[in-house]
């Protein structure tokens, strides 16, 4: 959903399409069941989307953790995205969304199944993203730093190996990362969107900041935790 001027707007589409969806796959005798991971099918028997991409990243992510292929044909999440004015704007809401990650795992915890078999712990989606790949999940790393900001988010950027390029409008596999394959070459915004897309971390920095910690919920919950995230992160000054 695109960013909407209120939440009742962005339930209205979201109902919207979910009802076309469901007007679908009813005449299948499907039905979309919102949960953080797959109810009832173990994960080598779920297919990739048919894509480059997702291919290339299936083979990088054998050799970099143990739930790469987990975290791309198990789970399902529910993801927020909110503005930033400045770039001052921008530190101070990245670093509360970094404080607030557990809270807001554990409080969008929805996954009580795991490959086919009922998962007594809590945090499951944590679980599997931290144990996808160190180099571009959990945490942004460089949170901390004293001269955190745009350009130290992009030299964290820079420095991720890729695992896939666009050349020549093709996707392509690489374990280069930006700095290396982009030494001589002028970045395009093609480019720039690809490379943001290529690390994974509970919050994003994208063209807005994104928020990838909560499990897929049933819609009352989606858009309670929507209006959660709005309240602690509005700035009425703005």
């Amino acid at each position: 959903i695109k960013p909407q001027d209120s939440i009742e707007k962005a339930r209205e589409i979201y109902n919207t399409f979910i009802s076309r969806v469901n007007n679908i796959i009813e005449n299948y005798d499907y039905k979309i069941i919102n949960l953080g991971y797959h109810p009832k099918s173990k994960v080598d028997d779920l297919k990739l989307i048919p894509k480059d991409r997702y291919k290339f990243m299936d083979f990088y992510f054998k050799s970099s953790g143990i739930c790469g292929k987990n975290m791309m044909k198990g789970s399902a999440s529910t993801q927020i995205s909110i503005d930033y004015f400045d770039e001052l704007d921008f530190i101070n809401k990245f670093k509360t969304a970094c404080i607030l990650v557990p809270a807001l795992a554990l409080l969008t915890d929805n996954s009580p199944i795991f490959e086919g078999e009922l998962y007594n712990k809590n945090l499951l989606r944590q679980y599997i993203w931290q144990n996808v790949d160190d180099a571009r999940s959990r945490v942004v790393p460089i949170v901390d730093c004293e001269d955190f900001g745009f350009e130290r988010y992009a030299q964290y950027l820079y420095n991720v190996p890729l695992i896939v390029d666009i050349q020549n409008q093709k996707s392509v596999y690489t374990q280069d990362c930006a700095k290396k394959l982009y030494l001589d070459k002028n970045l395009t915004e093609n480019d720039i969107e690809n490379i943001i897309s290529m690390v994974f971390p509970d919050v994003r920095l994208k063209k807005y900041i994104e928020i990838r910690v909560a499990d897929s919920m049933p819609e009352e919950y989606i858009f309670a935790y929507t209006a959660l995230i709005k309240g602690l992160f509005i700035n009425p000054k703005k």
